[in-house]
């Protein structure tokens, strides 16, 4: 995960990545998946898909304890944590010494990622600022690199059914349903279209990564028909790897790494799956 600007979803599954799931263990599956010669990538694959899935649990059963005990302010609650604590353990078979104090910070960084979760909508001014960088520094959708139409409620019912497809919005890198926060840090110009593609996974281990295998040097209009989750998936992959490397938010990752056009395969002589294949800027 990246070190700088963290959702407090990321800060939760970060944490659950260094603290909850033991180094060892990926160790283990390293050496273990050696003879499919996919070691490091299906260990990363799996190590990546855990923490994530524990996140998304721990902050959507949260989410529903704190509707039944009340308003947003009510997650500081006793009643909240001590409900909350009581899931975490449900959810979770954490043992050891350090057992009470990870429980602890569970609680802590799930109420945060739960608060931002339970927030109905981007604050006006975060939307005016985010729509200002969109039409003055990036008018093309993050993820497919598209233009954008910079629609108002006025013209909308005006534009054609694939202007529509492209119609800007701000769309939450790191999902608000997993803990994304809605500032200016989380938040980046995508066309209606890709932000339905993209619906609400937080990464590429989410999507089922593990269905593309095309054969050996696949024809360009096989590649082309990828579908936007999977082109998604290559995008956040390449993202990830970026702010790992050189400690930036997913955010600035993007933009850097720049949209997705077409699917490439990597190495010719070997199959067309999705460890072998990346993003045609």
């Amino acid at each position: 995960m990246p070190k700088k600007d963290m959702t407090a979803g990321e800060r939760l599954c970060t944490f659950i990545r260094r603290e909850v799931l033991s180094a060892d263990l990926w160790t283990q599956v390293a050496t273990s998946l050696a003879p499919v010669a996919r070691s490091a990538e299906l260990t990363d694959f799996f190590e990546e898909v855990t923490s994530v899935h524990l996140t998304g649990r721990l902050v959507m059963g949260g989410r529903d304890i704190s509707e039944e005990v009340g308003t947003v302010d009510q997650i500081a609650s006793e009643e909240f944590e001590q409900q909350f604590l009581g899931f975490v353990r449900e959810t979770t078979e954490l043992s050891g010494r350090r057992r009470k104090e990870v429980e602890g910070r569970l609680v802590a960084l799930g109420a945060d990622a739960v608060r931002a979760a339970r927030k109905s909508e981007i604050p006006p001014g975060v939307a005016k600022a985010v729509r200002r960088f969109a039409e003055t520094k990036h008018r093309h959708c993050y993820l497919c690199g598209r233009s954008l139409v910079f629609a108002t409620e006025d013209t909308l019912l005006q534009l054609t059914s694939e202007e529509r497809k492209l119609v800007y919005e701000a769309e939450h890198v790191w999902p608000q349903s997993y803990g994304g926060d809605s500032d200016e840090d989380n938040l980046l110009p995508a066309c209606s279209s890709c932000n339905r593609a993209k619906d609400n996974y937080p990464t590429w281990a989410m999507v089922d990564v593990q269905s593309i295998s095309l054969g050996i040097n696949p024809r360009h209009e096989v590649l082309d028909r990828m579908s936007g989750t999977h082109r998604f998936a290559m995008l956040s992959r390449a993202a990830l790897g970026v702010a790992h490397r050189q400690r930036i938010s997913l955010k600035e990752a993007y933009v850097e790494v720049g949209p997705g056009v077409s699917p490439r395969v990597l190495r010719m002589n070997d199959a067309a799956d999705f460890f072998n294949m990346g993003n045609i800027r």
